[in-house]
């Protein structure tokens, strides 16, 4: 999985979270091709659905870089 894609994927992502007072950090990528990124800032407690959120980016995240197998959102 290209490590430097994701990132800067996730650097795209980034400025729609900051908008609403969030944001996301990526946590680690792994040799199974998952992603773990983290909610941070308003992001955490936001009354949208942490799994509607997950699955948007997890989308995007995929359609950019087809080799992601999974991305796990924490929102702790």
């Amino acid at each position: 999985m290209d490590q430097d894609k994701i990132k800067q994927e996730v650097e795209n992502l980034r400025v729609f979270f900051q908008k609403d007072g969030g944001d996301i950090e990526l946590i680690q990528t792994n040799e199974e091709d998952e992603v773990y990124l983290k909610l941070k800032g308003q992001c955490r407690v936001c009354p949208v659905n942490k799994d509607i959120t997950g699955e948007g980016v997890e989308a995007i995240l995929k359609e950019k870089v087809p080799e992601v197998k999974r991305v796990y959102l924490d929102k702790g």
